[in-house]
């Protein structure tokens, strides 16, 4: 609070209050007129605070449980791959790590389309489906190994030989 020191009374300052409780009085309409108090309120729907499904993958045992990924320096660099190779020229709900996500959440736990539109706030199950494509498998096709036929047919027990 400034005090100021230059007036020795009230008085000095409005000349008709020369007591007290006039000064008080002053000081007190003053007061009031300076400060104003004004209520609002604000509504909050419990709708409008969203916390992001990923966020909640913050830790690598989570993304192990989740997502099958040994770690979050290998998913980025599924992410870095899929956008050097397949660049977005559309614009998305979700960002491409998420949708990277929701692929791998698909294969690992094998989750309906419905709980992964919940999960990843879709609004329809029918536009998570579209996430499930086949262009991961084209950067991920190097990496599964497919036997030959002749290399399959040498491993077959001799008991499936004749049916197959």
């Amino acid at each position: 609070m400034y005090v100021n020191n230059e007036f020795e009374s009230t008085s000095q300052i409005h000349p008709e209050c020369n007591d007290v409780s006039t000064d008080i009085t002053v000081a007190n309409n003053l007061i009031s007129k300076l400060t104003t108090f004004k209520d609002s309120t604000i509504q909050v729907n419990s709708g409008d605070i969203f916390t992001s499904f990923i966020s909640l993958i913050d830790s690598k045992q989570k993304l192990i449980s989740m997502v099958g990924i040994n770690s979050f320096k290998i998913l980025d660099e599924i992410v870095d791959l899929y956008q050097k190779y397949f660049p977005d020229t559309r614009k998305h709900h979700l960002t491409l790590k998420e949708r990277v996500i929701v692929v791998f959440s698909k294969l690992k736990q094998g989750l309906s389309f419905a709980i992964l539109g919940i999960l990843f706030n879709y609004l329809t199950s029918e536009a998570c489906r579209l996430q499930y494509n086949s262009q991961l498998a084209q950067i991920f096709k190097a990496l599964v190994y497919w036997p030959s036929r002749q290399e399959i047919s040498l491993n077959t027990p001799y008991c499936f030989g004749k049916i197959y």
